[in-house]
């Protein structure tokens, strides 16, 4: 006998393999295994465009702690110009060694699967960041200016991260890299007013004109999704940007407890308020 349809069913050309229950149970010989792959595939395809990708994955599991970052410490009263001009200098400080161990450990896993994507960026951030301290505070800003403890946690946990597991440092790359990119511009100009200087000073915030730093956003985000697309369990990274944001929140009222008791180093220019509110 040969092999078809029986009279009545949907043939392949008017029926669906994903919705015809006939088409699967009536279908004979090998047609029905043909039907039966018809629908995974369906179904492979449907779960593939429905998934987030992992720099969306890690927005919405750390919502609460960026919300609590951006309320917590020395970067609230920075948004709400309310931050001193040693104060900022400190906290820029302070993330210094953060940006320097992540920049460090992207170049050491540069041929890394999951790593190499964002290590091609090459965004040098640590290099911008000590060159403006040193047109801000002096050469000698390192000894001018303390590391707290909890700047000095926060550089050795992404140390200790790139010492160990590398696929970690995409969640400090996503914290740190996509939050300058987003709001780089807005930062800048807020910190500027603090520091009682212009924007050229602080390079370490500049990423071109606002649609080039959109654009480079844009692409970054995409690198970080393919880069999940090499790691084979998010699990580690969800867990490590939240460790990150923790970090970042810890550093932030450290610096703002030390403005308050005034237990810093000689305090750089006047100590002023600075001057931008809310963007």
């Amino acid at each position: 006998m040969a092999r078809g349809w029986a009279k009545g069913d949907p043939g392949p050309e008017t029926g669906d393999a994903r919705l015809s229950p006939v088409f699967v149970l009536r279908a004979r010989g090998v047609n029905l295994q043909i039907a039966w792959t018809a629908s995974a595939d369906a179904m492979n395809e449907e779960r593939t465009v429905t998934r987030p990708g992992l720099a969306d994955t890690l927005r919405q599991r750390t919502r609460a702690l960026h919300a609590e970052a951006e309320k917590s410490g020395i970067v609230s009263d920075i948004l709400r110009g309310r931050a001193s001009r040693h104060a900022c200098a400190v906290y820029l400080r302070n993330l210094f060694a953060a940006y320097q161990a992540l920049e460090a450990g992207l170049n050491q896993h540069r041929e890394t699967a999951g790593i190499r994507r964002l290590a091609s960026f090459r965004f040098q951030r640590a290099r911008a960041l000590a060159d403006d301290l040193d047109r801000l505070c002096g050469e000698g800003w390192a000894a001018a200016l303390p590391l707290l403890p909890a700047g000095e946690a926060y550089g050795q946990r992404v140390a200790a991260v790139a010492a160990s597991d590398a696929n970690r440092l995409l969640a400090h790359a996503y914290t740190r890299y996509l939050a300058d990119l987003n709001g780089g511009a807005v930062m800048r100009r807020i910190l500027a007013g603090a520091l009682a200087t212009d924007g050229a000073s602080l390079s370490f915030l500049d990423f071109g004109t606002d649609a080039e730093a959109k654009g480079l956003a844009a692409r970054y985000r995409q690198a970080i999704d393919e880069a999940g697309g090499e790691v084979a369990d998010w699990t580690p990274v969800i867990d490590e940007a939240a460790m990150a944001f923790r970090l970042n929140i810890a550093l932030s009222r450290a610096v703002r407890a030390m403005a308050a008791s005034a237990a810093a180093g000689p305090q750089i220019g006047d100590g002023g308020e600075g001057g931008h509110g809310n963007p």
